[in-house]
């Protein structure tokens, strides 16, 4: 879905990967960050109260001061009024006015002669020369001085509350980025002004080989049109694993450096078909290769991912240890099927098996460490006669503590399997002897498999295997030779010592 806005596209996520990644790397950045403000300003809050403290300290100095000078001040307005007479007449007082020449030689003219007394206890009476109550009560200007210093100061605390506030604020922010949020509902959209600069795109999403042989996963890319080339462009090839987390490095590529790592080193190249062309090429195909694989195309801020699946050609088939069934943790029963010249078989493998007709009651591991057997025909040991066909799956299991038996899957060989004659009855350990004195080695249970699936080998002879169990593999149903199906008989491990059956070879 395209979203417009105004003239800015949003564009939905082309790899969920990485932007995933990307996501949790900037979200662990920017808890670090805020973390660390967090712990600065918590410092800085510690310095203000501090400051804090000692203006209140100040205040509630100046506090006491200012009260020693109120009642200083009621106390010299009070001996005022005790100085006073307390003679009082019944009418007006008698007001003897001046003469003409004392007040033409007044030096006061300019000053009020005649001030009322408002105390409540008294009458009116004339006080000469006396200043009014506002003159009385004004403080002096030292007292002045330090009203404005504590008014100040009243302003600076207030200013400092509010900031340790904010700071309070911000610190109960900082810490919400500290506890884990789920990223699941969110999605990554990329927004740019004239559309994607690059653009990385594979001809078919699925490609199959074999082992042995060569495969291309096709991989090209564009750009806009009169863009320069960039001699920095860099092509990276990664493995995808079940943890999604986690890419194994296969090929990567800039300008003229070239490096493929662990074991596709040498193995692995770009076709180069165009100046726009990314595929990669493997050769001598190995069964671990099996999987999917990311292209990505990375140019200066751009970049563009493209997912291409390799599929082998192979057989699945079950294994359980020769101690019996339900023997194998998830360790033992990779080692089992590495020795029987196979891997553990994913879930799309066994998939595609149950498809081909593949029915097995008994649980095996899958390489994603989850327990699941296919079954075709239900009945009542696998599940009940009444559920439908399909893979009954129990889930991801504990890989150490789990006994299950395992789905092996292998593919194409190079060599020669076959039945070595004359062959008389013998024990495991003459069989052994026997293919290497023909210049070849016992053969394993998955060449085996793959003979008899690839290669449609069929012989009704029970041979000794390398595990120690007898088996014969038959693609021509017939009587006393598996009459109802084709399909790799299994005899049990028996006795190695008992002289009762032939031998399978394999030469490389």
């Amino acid at each position: 879905m395209t979203f417009r806005f105004g003239m800015v596209d949003l564009l939905p996520v082309p790899d969920p990967t990485k932007v995933i990644k990307d996501l949790i790397s900037y979200g662990l950045k920017h808890s670090a960050d805020l973390q660390s403000k967090k712990n600065h300003m918590e410092k800085e809050n510690q310095g203000l109260k501090k400051k804090l403290d000692d203006i209140t300290a100040e205040c509630k100095k100046g506090d006491e001061v200012q009260k020693e000078k109120e009642v200083a001040t009621e106390k010299l307005e009070n001996d005022d009024y005790l100085n006073t007479t307390d003679e009082e007449g019944d009418g007006e007082p008698e007001i003897q006015k001046p003469s003409t020449e004392a007040l033409a030689n007044n030096p006061m003219d300019n000053i009020q002669t005649d001030i009322a007394d408002v105390a409540p206890s008294r009458k009116r009476r004339i006080r000469g020369f006396q200043p009014s109550e506002s003159q009385t009560k004004r403080p002096p200007p030292e007292q002045r001085q330090n009203l404005s210093e504590l008014t100040a100061l009243m302003q600076y605390i207030k200013m400092n509350a509010a900031l340790c506030l904010l700071i309070f604020l911000f610190t109960c922010h900082a810490e919400n980025f500290d506890k884990p949020h789920d990223l699941a509902p969110h999605r990554m959209v990329y927004i740019s002004e004239n559309g994607p600069g690059l653009s990385v795109m594979t001809e078919q999403a699925k490609v199959v080989s074999h082992r042995g042989g060569n495969a291309t996963l096709p991989c090209t890319f564009q750009r806009k049109p009169g863009v320069i080339p960039n001699p920095k462009m860099r092509m990276k090839w990664t493995k995808l694993t079940s943890d999604y987390l986690k890419e194994i490095d296969v090929f990567v590529a800039m300008g003229f450096n070239k490096k493929s790592y662990g074991k596709f080193h040498g193995r692995v190249r770009l076709r180069g078909a165009s100046e726009n062309d990314a595929s990669l090429i493997i050769s001598e195909i190995t069964l671990e290769d099996y999987g999917k694989y990311k292209c990505e195309v990375i140019d200066g801020l751009e970049d563009g991912t493209a997912v291409v699946s390799l599929n082998l050609q192979g057989v699945v088939f079950p294994y359980f240890s020769p101690h019996g069934r339900y023997n194998l943790n998830f360790q033992d029963a990779e080692k089992a099927c590495q020795d029987q010249d196979a891997i553990v078989a994913s879930f799309d493998q066994l998939y595609d098996a149950w498809r081909d007709g593949l029915d097995w009651c008994n649980a095996g591991w899958l390489s994603d460490g989850s327990v699941q057997y296919p079954v075709v025909t239900p009945r009542e040991p696998c599940g009940g006669k009444n559920t439908v066909p399909g893979i009954r799956n129990y889930g991801m299991q504990d890989k150490k503590k789990g006994r299950f038996d395992v789905f092996c899957f292998t593919s194409n060989f190079k060599g020669r399997f076959y039945y070595l004659k004359p062959s008389s009855k013998m024990t495991y350990d003459e069989a052994v002897l026997a293919c290497q004195k023909d210049g070849a080695q016992i053969a394993k249970v998955g060449q085996m498999y793959s003979a008899w699936k690839l290669l449609g080998y069929d012989r009704c002879d029970a041979g000794w295997l390398a595990d120690g169990s007898v088996r014969y593999p038959i693609s021509r149903p017939r009587r006393r030779c598996s009459p109802t199906e084709a399909a790799v008989r299994f005899s049990g491990f028996p006795n190695k010592k008992h002289k009762l059956y032939g031998v399978y070879c394999f030469k490389g």
